[in-house]
């Protein structure tokens, strides 16, 4: 008895390679634009806060990027040098807002977005990988 053979599909490199290697750059644009439209909640008392813009981005970008918060800073200062963010949180800032309730209504609102930047994203994917 021959034994079975496992399924194999092409491949187009070329477009695969495109694709991964602009995948970061893409996302963080998708990400930026999620984020406008956020509405600052009203602070009445306090040291001032980060943005909520740049709290959203950063939790949204942490979780993206799988790495320790402490490696995620460079990426954070990369994102304040591309315009994405007005300030640079740190480790711990970010870790504490992962953690924040308040956190949670802007997540919600903007979750119902996420299928369309899925989609969008996957476009953009593909068209980048086109060329």
């Amino acid at each position: 008895m021959e034994p079975s053979r496992k399924p194999t599909y092409p491949q187009n490199w070329r477009e695969f390679t495109l694709s991964q290697t602009n995948e970061k750059a893409k996302f963080l644009e998708l990400l930026f634009a999620l984020c406008e439209g956020l509405e600052e909640p009203p602070q009445h008392m306090g040291r001032a806060r980060a943005p909520l813009l740049d709290r959203f981005f950063s939790v949204v970008y942490k979780v993206y990027s799988t790495v320790s918060s402490r490696r995620f800073t460079s990426d954070l200062r990369d994102a304040r040098q591309r315009g994405y963010t007005s300030t640079v949180p740190t480790y711990v800032s970010v870790s504490r807002y992962l953690e924040s309730e308040e956190m949670t209504p802007a997540l919600k609102h903007h979750y119902h977005k996420r299928s369309n930047v899925e989609t969008v994203f996957a476009m953009i994917k593909g068209s980048s990988a086109r060329g």
